[in-house]
């Protein structure tokens, strides 16, 4: 939920005010750096990625002043700001295939702890996505065997770890991790390539 600063710094960035943006971006740069960080080869690229963003966001906001576009009650520069920096850092992986990969295949613990967080994009097309993705790998799952699809479930949904479903189902910690590393490479192999995108970039699965 927008607090009133939050929105009152919304309309003043969307009205053009500069000093508004320079709070926006001392408010916000160290945050979204830090999370692309994650995801790029060195700090540098990482700068290069955020900074990307806020001249993208600024250059929005600077089309909608001459469009004349109305600033609407649940417009949040916030949002907009994440959406932006969101699409520079795919854009960014598509750029490093290799890399994206590399993120992709994460041991499986890895995996979970990233893929189920919390993102920092909170808006409603953020759930969109999510609910896209959610359904491409749930009907992935599903044509999983029963074993592999018990066991990566309580992985994901039930969010145990590796040992403590080796206890609950009887078996071993490598058989634990052999089915999740089968399970996985039958995501990867299986998801629509923006897809993979979107899971290097650990969005939600609720």
């Amino acid at each position: 939920m927008i607090t009133q600063p939050d929105i009152t710094l919304s309309r003043r960035v969307f009205s053009g005010d500069r000093k508004a943006f320079e709070e926006l971006y001392k408010a916000y740069f160290m945050r979204l750096l830090a999370y692309v960080r994650r995801f790029t080869e060195s700090e540098e690229d990482a700068e290069d990625v955020v900074q990307h963003g806020f001249m993208k966001l600024w250059e929005t906001v600077q089309r909608r002043l001459e469009e004349h576009k109305p600033i609407r009650e649940q417009d949040s520069i916030q949002d907009l700001l994440f959406i932006i920096v969101r699409n520079t850092t795919l854009n960014y992986l598509r750029d490093h295939a290799a890399l994206a990969e590399r993120i992709i295949q994460m041991n499986a613990d890895e995996f979970r702890e990233e893929l189920y967080a919390t993102s920092v994009m909170t808006s409603p097309d953020e759930d969109t996505i999510y609910k896209e993705l959610c359904a491409c790998v749930n009907a992935l799952v599903m044509r999983m065997p029963a074993r592999r699809r018990e066991i990566f479930v309580l992985s994901r949904d039930s969010q145990l770890k590796n040992q403590e479903i080796a206890d609950r189902l009887g078996i071993s910690v490598k058989a634990v991790e052999k089915h999740i590393t089968a399970a996985l490479k039958f995501l990867r192999e299986n998801l629509p390539q923006e897809y993979l995108l979107l899971l290097a970039l650990c969005l939600q699965c609720p």
